[in-house]
């Protein structure tokens, strides 16, 4: 064989053979474009990309020249090189790349395209020849085109390319739809920006002091151009007055090529700090003034008119005067405002200029008014505070409301004279005591009369009903008068004392255990106004008033149980929660200061204290007065309750007789007939007392079912004991027991919503419809009204008590903060952020 190839009828530039070969030229030839040009290609996307995305024309114009000039330099010299070491393949390097893609052996294509070399002068060589030619024509049958190798990841090893297409993909995101003029800018530096100076830039950001809870005042103003400058100097004409609080805090920045600005209020010049090359910052407090002008030299830069509004004082007022109301304690009724809130309210109360005050004793008392909310504009309120254990009550005194803002100025009230209140003691030997207490107070250093009256009532037990706690306090009260020394401490001591036997002369334990809660509310209220209490402290003192909670509670129920029920009140407007209650309401306020709702903690403590308050005059103040109406429903209580201690008695004596007929002979038998013949006419007797109470009942409203089905049990038992039936007199007397129960519970229920009808306005239909209509206009979901009957707070609406989702969902957050808090793996800077959102709470 030679090398010239036989190319007729040899099928190797067959169609589909031909296209098989194009195919694999442009894959080699696209592997070398790759291998060769992959930079300038690079350096094409990145230029794109740097166009699209807007960062060419932010920077300067020398700058922006210099990286276009740079970027078109490198692209073009790679492009270069690129195109230098660029060539298309030959026929042959193609051939071989189709039998190495195919996977032929020993050169196929070219054994086709071969010929022998002496001809074909010999017919055997020949017919051979041409067989070996038929078999590698059918091995080329079929032939795959091959395809281009990834040759880039071999010469880009940093993926340059991948890159630029990354910046070009961010550029078209960020282009929003401007490409073109992106890249018109990009391409064409504005030379016009040579010899121009930097466009003036104003911002101005006015914090108004915290305790206004006003928002910051943001101001701006930027020059477009220099030749603009000459136009309009200010914009003052295109700006309204900006009014802001004294003590605001002005925060001030200009761009600019700028000799020496400087503010003008208009009262002072304050002259700007330099922070960098055409950069300028101002911080001061605006204290006066009519405008903010920004000048360097005679020029204006830019210009505000401005009110600076100093802070009025607070001003509070008696919307009726001071005095007593029915539970004995001082009643203030006051409007109070401000043009930013009111911080903190105080009544202050002295005695005469002529008074008797023993040295180092106090000539006045202040305490502090309850506000609605937080720092209220306005409000009106009343409080009732109770200075019945005070050595003063009773006395002349001048009572003085005052008030102060977040800035320190106060508003008074005039000094306004009354008679402090006192409470009323039934017990003559607790009124001698107060009065002995009271002579303390007016005259100091007579103690010996004072110790006399104390040596008469504790020679007399029976005064006191010999009880030896208050004749031991007694006589420790007359040793400390004779002994102790004559000063302020000794004084207020004894007198604390004799105010305690005083109460337990007239209501025993019950009015310790009274004063021990009003104390426990009273530490505890003190605890929540101040900032620096902190949590255990807390949860000591709601210890405490929980405790005293339970002590009350038990003398309470104590002290009921020993007046019995015809002596226990009802009262309509006793609309008082259960101790449970109560109890689950002081859980709450834990719950609510761990969570930081501070707020919603002293709003719950006021409705606590409101509901303990209307508790403690509610039973034996009833007690003493009892209005007719309700004496005639208690005397049908009572009537109710002896009818079925009667009844039980009848029930008991059948069930004896049923036993001793049992028991007995026909004599006894005959004894038994007799007694249950009487039996039935006592049980007669009872039925026709039911039966008038019912008439009662009848005329003055509803009869109870129950009663119905007691009177006819009644008949039953009647008849029953009439024919000597022991055991059907019993059920039947059972079944009337049961009723009589039933009705005593519907009666009192009827006599209640009669009372808490009668006492509504309009005193019509009342019902559930009015109920609504009360709390909606002026009363609290307790029924009481705002203003009248509170004893003190004045709810506003701006502070809301969260529900129990809202409390579960606040301790599920703080318990995370607190976890992430202890996680050391975190990032310093959130640790931090989380240690002071722990500290908040």
């Amino acid at each position: 064989m030679t090398d010239q190839r036989d190319t007729r009828n040899s099928g190797v530039n067959s169609p589909s053979f031909s296209g098989v070969l194009w195919r694999t030229g442009w894959s080699i030839s696209w592997e070398r474009a790759v291998r060769c040009l992959w930079l300038p290609v690079a350096f094409i996307l990145l230029g794109l990309g740097l166009a699209l995305s807007g960062i060419l024309p932010a920077l300067p114009v020398w700058l922006h020249l210099v990286l276009l000039v740079l970027m078109a330099g490198v692209t073009g010299f790679s492009l270069f090189r690129g195109l230098r070491g660029f060539s298309l393949p030959g026929m042959a390097e193609i051939r071989a790349r189709v039998e190495q893609s195919n996977k032929l052996q020993h050169r196929p294509i070219e054994a086709v395209e071969d010929r022998l070399a002496d001809g074909n002068q010999n017919p055997l060589t020949t017919a051979l020849w041409r067989l070996h030619q038929q078999r590698e024509r059918a091995r080329l049958a079929g032939l795959n085109s091959a395809a281009p190798r990834p040759t880039l990841a071999g010469s880009d090893r940093y993926a340059a390319v991948g890159g630029a297409c990354l910046l070009l993909l961010v550029g078209f995101v960020v282009g929003d739809g401007r490409l073109a003029d992106r890249f018109s800018a990009a391409m064409v530096p504005d030379f016009s920006r040579f010899g121009t100076q930097t466009p003036l830039q104003v911002e101005l950001w006015i914090t108004p002091p915290a305790y206004t809870r006003l928002a910051p005042v943001y101001l701006t103003y930027r020059e477009a151009s220099r030749q603009e400058e000459a136009a309009t100097a200010s914009p003052a004409s295109e700006v309204k007055r900006v009014v802001v609080p004294e003590g605001s805090r002005l925060l001030a920045s200009l761009q600019g090529r700028l000799e020496a600005p400087q503010l003008d209020t208009g009262s002072s010049q304050t002259p700007l700090s330099v922070v960098g090359e055409s950069s300028f910052t101002l911080e001061t407090e605006l204290s006066g003034g009519t405008t903010l002008r920004f000048t360097d030299g005679d020029r204006t830069l830019a210009e505000w008119p401005v009110a600076v509004v100093a802070d009025s004082p607070p001003t509070i007022s008696y919307l009726k005067p001071p005095t007593g109301d029915k539970r004995n304690q001082l009643a203030l009724e006051y409007e109070i405002s401000d043009d930013f809130g009111v911080e903190d309210a105080t009544a202050t109360i002295r005695r005469p200029d002529g008074a008797e005050i023993l040295e180092g004793s106090p000539r006045e008392i202040s305490y502090t008014l309850p506000l609605p909310g937080l720092s209220p504009t306005g409000a009106k309120g009343r409080h009732a505070n109770d200075l019945t254990a005070h050595p003063w009550a009773g006395l002349m005194a001048s009572v003085q409301l005052s008030v102060t803002d977040a800035t320190g100025q106060t508003g008074q009230t005039e000094w306004v004279e009354l008679n402090l209140p006192e409470r009323s003691f039934n017990q003559p030997a607790a009124r001698m005591v107060v009065g002995a207490r009271k002579q303390l107070t007016l005259h100091p250093t007579d103690r010996e009369s004072v110790f006399e009256v104390l040596n008469a009532i504790s020679s007399r037990p029976g005064l006191f009903n010999s009880d030896i706690g208050v004749f031991l306090a007694m006589r420790s009260a007359a040793a400390r008068l004779r002994y102790a020394p004559e000063n302020a401490a000794g004084l207020a001591s004894i007198q604390e004392l004799l105010w305690t036997i005083a109460l337990r002369i007239e209501d025993g334990e019950l009015a310790l255990a009274e004063r021990r809660l009003a104390e426990a509310e009273k530490r505890l209220q003190e605890a929540m106004d101040r900032d620096d209490v902190t949590d255990a402290e807390m949860q000591q003192l709601m210890n405490e008033l929980a405790q005293a909670m339970q002590e009350y509670f038990k003398e309470l129920a104590q002290k009921l149980q020993e007046m019995g029920p015809s002596d226990q009140p009802i009262d309509p407007d006793a609309q008082v929660l259960s101790s449970r209650e109560m109890q689950d309401m002081l859980e709450q306020m834990r719950q609510l200061n761990e969570i930081g709702a501070k707020e919603a903690a002293k709003q719950m403590l006021s409705q606590l204290r409101q509901m303990l308050e209307q508790m403690k005059n509610m039973p034996l103040a009833g007690m003493r007065q009892q209005p007719g109406q309700n004496g005639e429903m208690q005397k049908r209580m009572g009537q109710m309750q002896e009818m079925m201690r009667r009844q039980q008695e009848l029930m008991d004596e059948t069930f004896r007789n049923s036993q001793q007929q049992q028991q007995r002979g026909i004599q006894g038998q005959q004894q038994s007939q007799e007694d249950m013949k009487r039996g039935a006419g006592e049980q007669e007797a009872l039925r026709r007392q039911l039966g008038e109470m019912m008439r009662q009942l009848g005329e003055n409203g509803q009869i109870p079912d129950a009663l119905g089905r007691a009177e006819r049990a009644m008949r039953d038992a009647s008849k029953q004991l009439g024919e000597g039936s022991a055991e059907d007199a019993m059920q039947a007397q059972g079944d009337a027991m049961n009723a009589l129960r039933e009705g005593a519970r519907d009666m009192a229920e009827q006599m209640a919503r009669q009372q808490q009808m009668g006492r509504q306005p309009g005193n019509g239909r009342g019902g559930r419809g009015n109920q609504q209509q009360l709390q909606g206009d002026g009363r609290d979901p307790l029924g009481r009204r705002f203003e009248q009957d509170r004893g003190g707070e004045v709810d506003d609406g701006r502070t809301a008590i969260p529900t129990k989702g809202d409390v579960q969902r606040a301790r599920d957050i703080l318990d995370e903060l607190r976890r992430r808090s202890g996680d050391t793996a975190r990032p310093e800077t959130e640790l931090d952020y989380i240690d002071r959102l722990l500290e908040t709470f």
